[in-house]
């Protein structure tokens, strides 16, 4: 299987026709079918089919594009990665950050990498853990900073625990329960989780829930906390928030948290990182940075890292 092919492979599935392909490619659409084709042959299975808007991956397709992409993407690291060697730049680093890292660690991390860094290239992507998880498997991603909830990942994604976070119960301020004591009296509200059930190492449907009630009738789950803040700030939804996200500029005035007498689990602040991509000098040194700014920062949480 040459790189070459695996090349024309995915700008076809990135363009979603061959016509895209040969146009990304600058080569001619009968070139780019005849290379995809002798990759089906190499292969000895199906990888397209053709449909009217132009070509679809195949089931086979789809399981070959997860590691073309983490092979490309690979292929992109070594060469930041030695780039960053020979000329002095720093390299690059890609880094999914939740809010609440983003409030907590991610100004002072940056004041620090900086430092050592300060001609390096860094991308800060806003992500959910699921779609952390994925930048990682695919080598896009180096690495993540995240609250985590229970639950547990395969073996080469790694965690390293930083601190604890309290979740707080929230209501838009006004709301017929907003002075509400216990879960038993929210059961009959609307509820929003950020949570994404159907992935390990993230909430189960939902883990905050006391066990001896049942779930509200109405539970809207949702990939972000954006959207779950919206629908708590203009509606009567109730939701689950880490507590540092309630120090964002405007929310307070208008999202306030239910003081209710169960103990709600915290969430822990982590690094995570794929035990299976080598790393790099600048993410070495940004996960360094975060390390050094969780044990100094004035959190009021209970640190897990030394």
């Amino acid at each position: 299987m040459k790189s070459q092919h695996l090349n024309f492979f995915l700008a076809m599935a990135e363009h979603g026709s061959i016509r895209g392909a040969a146009r990304a490619l600058g080569l001619t659409q009968p070139a780019v079918t005849k290379t995809v084709r002798t990759l089906e042959k190499e292969i000895g299975l199906p990888l397209i089919q053709r449909s009217i808007s132009g070509v679809v991956l195949t089931d086979h397709g789809h399981a070959l594009l997860k590691h073309a992409q983490r092979i490309n993407n690979e292929m992109r690291r070594a060469d930041e990665a030695m780039a960053a060697r020979k000329d002095g730049d720093g390299g690059v680093v890609r880094v999914a950050v939740s809010a609440s890292a983003a409030i907590t660690l991610i100004p002072t991390v940056l004041e620090d990498f900086t430092k050592f860094l300060p001609r390096a290239r860094v991308s800060l992507i806003e992500s959910s853990v699921k779609s952390a998880l994925n930048g990682l498997f695919d080598g896009s991603l180096d690495l993540a900073v995240l609250q985590l909830g229970p639950g547990a990942f395969p073996p080469h994604i790694q965690t390293v625990q930083l601190f604890e976070i309290e979740q707080r119960i929230v209501v838009r301020k006004g709301h017929p329960h907003q002075q509400a004591t216990s879960f038993s009296e929210l059961i009959g509200c609307k509820w929003v989780v950020p949570q994404h059930p159907d992935w390990r190492g993230v909430f189960t449907s939902p883990s905050f829930w006391p066990e001896s009630l049942l779930l509200p009738a109405t539970l809207v789950e949702c990939s972000s906390l954006t959207i779950a803040q919206s629908l708590v700030r203009d509606s009567d939804f109730v939701s689950i928030f880490p507590e540092p996200s309630l120090r964002v500029a405007g929310l307070a005035a208008n999202i306030v948290p239910v003081d209710v007498i169960e103990p709600l689990p915290p969430l822990r602040m982590s690094i995570i990182y794929n035990a299976d991509t080598a790393s790099t000098d600048a993410s070495d040194i940004f996960m360094k940075c975060v390390k050094t700014a969780a044990a100094t920062a004035r959190i009021h949480t209970r640190r897990l890292f030394v």
